[in-house]
C-alpha cells in the first residue's frame, strides 16, 4: 500500500496498491481540494512566496529578465486565481 499527502493542502492525501494506483488518485484528490475555495486560496498564498530584493536579483542575475521572453513564454494566472483555479 501507498500512501501520498500534499501538505499545502489540508486533508489532501490518497492511497494506491501501486504507484500508478497512487499517481492517479492523488491527481484527483488535488483536483478536488483545488476545486474548494477555501483551499484554494491556501493553496495560491503558500505557492507565492515573499522574495527578497536581494533574492529577486540573484533570480534576475541566473535568468534573462523578462523583456528578453516572447509574449508567448508567459501565461497569465490572473483569471485563474480569480476564478478558483478554473476558468
Amino acid at each position: 500500500m501507498y500512501v501520498d499527502e500534499v501538505p499545502q493542502l489540508k486533508a489532501c492525501y490518497s492511497q494506491g496498491g501501486t504507484i500508478d494506483e497512487l499517481m492517479t488518485n492523488i491527481r484527483v484528490v488535488i483536483e478536488m481540494c483545488l476545486k474548494e475555495p477555501a483551499l484554494t486560496q491556501q493553496c495560491t498564498t503558500l505557492q507565492i512566496p515573499f522574495v527578497s530584493d536581494d533574492e529577486q536579483a540573484n533570480i534576475e542575475a541566473s535568468l534573462a529578465p523578462p523583456k528578453d521572453y516572447d509574449e508567448d513564454d508567459f501565461i497569465d494566472l490572473t483569471n485563474w486565481v480569480r476564478h478558483g483555479g478554473s476558468i
